[in-house]
């Protein structure tokens, strides 16, 4: 690993969100439940105990349900523009955002950014418009 932390933490994420995108699901896999996202189709049917034939690819509003944090930006008719969701605190700080459909990472250095895959951006927009219309009508 090299002493620049930040960069070799965005290079393994980035390397994960393309291969999971290259594999045809951008959000990785869950069981029939959808509780659990994993990033591994064998590893989500050994934990799931699910058969092969039960495991699909996540929602994009399934792997949402694990990050930390999401903010918004919105207009000013309060209409969604965009998002950013937080992926790790404290040691990396890790984000994306669809704005500039990036991923970008902290970690005692200058940020390091990353492109994402186009159909993981553009499902993560797609849920978070679709959440946050939710949260404004209610």
């Amino acid at each position: 690993m090299s002493d620049n932390l930040a960069a070799d933490y965005a290079d393994k994420m980035e390397a994960r969100f393309w291969r999971l995108s290259d594999e045809g699901a951008p959000f990785g896999w869950t069981g029939d439940d959808g509780d659990s996202v994993w990033d591994d189709r064998q590893e989500c049917i050994d934990q799931t105990g699910c058969a092969d034939e039960d495991i699909r690819e996540a929602y994009a509003s399934e792997w949402l349900d694990g990050v930390l944090d999401i903010s918004y930006k919105v207009g000013g008719d309060g209409s969604y523009r965009s998002g950013e969701v937080t992926l790790g605190i404290g040691g990396p700080n890790v984000y994306v955002s669809t704005d500039d459909r990036l991923l970008s990472v902290y970690w005692g250095s200058s940020p390091e950014t990353r492109r994402m895959p186009s159909d993981f951006i553009d499902g993560i927009d797609e849920a978070l418009e679709e959440h946050w219309g939710m949260l404004r009508h209610g």
